[in-house]
């Protein structure tokens, strides 16, 4: 696992994205000045072959059936675990073997149409069809309002009452202990 890691590590060094060294002033308040420019440079960076290798390469007609299944899924289902996914979207793409499945996904995150880390035992178990599902539970995690926003609701039946729940918000709230 350790070498794994390693090894992507490298890897990603050594496709790093080469950012344009100038900066362009682009402005649509003044009669789209340096939209021109911007429109020159952005279509050279697209097709520069150092910084997207990929850029032009035939694609299996499964990896975009693929992305076309997880886009007409990702409403319905934001995340679905691996196997139901390898089931039911690989099914449906027409892509049956593991290996190729796992290189189609693969593809797919690259593009950000799905999220999925299969260098992680747990990650690897849940593919997310939805990045803004992603986001959407962060922002409840990395919040700033925990005090204002960790209240006690009666009509929960949980067994707890509310000086008990103010017990456990000040654990949670002090050192992170739910």
């Amino acid at each position: 696992a350790l070498q794994q890691r390693l090894n992507n590590a490298r890897n990603a060094l050594q496709h790093r994205l080469h950012l344009p060294e100038t900066v362009l002033a682009v402005s649509s308040a003044d009669g789209l000045r340096g939209v021109k420019d911007f429109k020159a440079v952005l279509r050279s960076t697209a097709q520069d072959r150092e910084a997207f290798p990929q850029m032009g390469e035939m694609i299996p007609n499964s990896y975009a059936r693929l992305g076309a299944a997880v886009e007409s899924l990702r409403d319905t289902s934001p995340h679905m675990p691996w196997d139901r996914f390898a089931e039911e979207v690989g099914q449906v793409a027409g892509v049956a073997d593991e290996a190729e499945l796992h290189r189609a996904v693969e593809f797919q995150h690259m593009l950000g149409t799905l999220w999925h880390r299969n260098d992680d035992e747990l990650l690897a178990r849940t593919v997310f069809l939805s990045l803004s599902f992603i986001i959407d539970v962060m922002k409840y995690v990395v919040r700033h309002d925990h005090e204002e926003a960790t209240v006690f609701d009666a009509s929960v039946k949980d067994g707890m009452d509310a000086d008990g729940f103010k017990v456990v918000k000040k654990l949670f709230l002090r050192k992170g202990i739910l």
